[in-house]
């Protein structure tokens, strides 16, 4: 599916924030928006439940990545997965709505996210189908 972060956004203004809601839409549609072949029906959509979701975000401006959920170090493109080959649902997130909007609560102290410009990316990945993911980024300026 398509995946896009809606907020928060470059324009948003983030001023000392303990946590900061990140918000996202689904789609089941190509990257450009369009339907994956004109063999799919306008109102194609599969299941969102196989879908898992794993939130990333960067201080260097897309050289090095981290995991919203544990802050730990991730490379973008890569499921994050346990033991057993399956997602691992301590770095992941699972589709929550079927409706394609998601939010996740990422906390943001001062201490560990001072003022500065950050890159969100949320990736989105198809458990049935481990070659294929989808990524959107947005950068955002925090201000302390």
């Amino acid at each position: 599916p398509q995946v896009e972060i809606v907020s928060p956004t470059l324009t948003t203004e983030i001023s000392n924030p303990a946590t900061l809601p990140v918000r996202w839409s689904t789609e089941w549609k190509r990257w450009d928006g369009l339907k994956y072949t004109n063999a799919f029906a306008d109102d194609f959509a599969e299941s969102e439940a196989e879908l898992r979701y794993v939130p990333l975000y960067s201080r260097d401006g897309g050289q090095t990545w981290f995991n919203m959920l544990d802050d730990s170090q991730a490379q973008p493109g890569e499921l994050p997965r346990n033991a057993a080959g399956a997602a691992d649902p301590s770095r992941t997130l699972s589709d929550l709505t079927p409706s394609g909007n998601e939010t996740y609560v990422w906390s943001t102290p001062a201490a560990d996210f001072p003022r500065g410009v950050y890159v969100l990316r949320v990736e989105a990945y198809r458990a049935s189908q481990p070659m294929h993911y989808a990524q959107h980024q947005e950068k955002i300026h925090v201000d302390r």
